[in-house]
């Protein structure tokens, strides 16, 4: 690809971005229940841990990390409004890893010069696959989060199967798409020594050494 660096930092500085909102965000989400902070409820894998998830965060409103010598009460604050931005922040964390990869792919396998590789399929497959498990995974835990914040239980154990299972598949698919990508790696740098042209350099004959002596 021939815009690739044009098209990759861009890609790659939007993505940390976003992932050091969610980091910022992270120790507001935590407490006794949930340590984790949301990773907690994503993987909870029942309606009722879930359901308990949500209710810690309602109960328990004061943000402990603003505890100084000069400020000795915590602050209040509102846990499930961040923790419902932080999963419309991870909405465009999804659309920018899903380009970014994609643009990794498409530059391996450029270097690799082989049209319609094998590879390249797995590995949109794998990234598309990802990118929706993320999406199933957030509208679930969007469910929750709103039950909590309307006061109106709408999501059920089904929700709660659905996305504990989305979060533990979207984990194996991201491992299968990493190994993926680095194999193809790999084989790209294999190719392309293999078809580097060599240069071979001619010994001199007899009758040149025989001038020369």
């Amino acid at each position: 690809m021939r815009n690739f660096h044009l098209l990759f930092w861009p890609l790659l500085v939007a993505a940390l971005i976003v992932l050091f909102i969610k980091l910022k965000d992270k120790s507001y989400l935590q407490n006794d229940t949930t340590p984790n902070g949301i990773i907690s409820l994503e993987l909870g894998s029942t309606y009722t841990a879930d359901t308990a998830i949500v209710q810690s965060s309602k109960s328990d409103t004061l943000d402990r990390t603003t505890i100084t010598l000069c400020q000795p009460h915590p602050r209040p604050i509102q846990r499930l409004h961040k923790a419902r931005f932080d999963v419309f922040v991870d909405f465009g964390f999804i659309f920018i890893y899903t380009l970014l990869g994609f643009v990794i792919i498409t530059t391996l396998q450029s270097r690799i010069q082989k049209g319609g590789h094998w590879s390249t399929r797995l590995l949109i497959g794998l990234l598309l696959l990802a990118a929706f498990l993320d999406c199933l995974e957030n509208i679930g835990l969007l469910s929750f989060i709103n039950d909590g914040i309307n006061h109106e239980p709408r999501a059920s154990g089904t929700t709660a199967f659905i996305t504990h299972i989305a979060a533990w598949a979207n984990s194996s698919s991201s491992a299968d798409y990493s190994s993926s990508i680095f194999r193809s790696h790999s084989s790209s740098g294999t190719t392309a020594c293999s078809s580097s042209p060599t240069i071979l350099h001619p010994r001199p004959s007899s009758c040149s050494a025989t001038a020369s002596s």
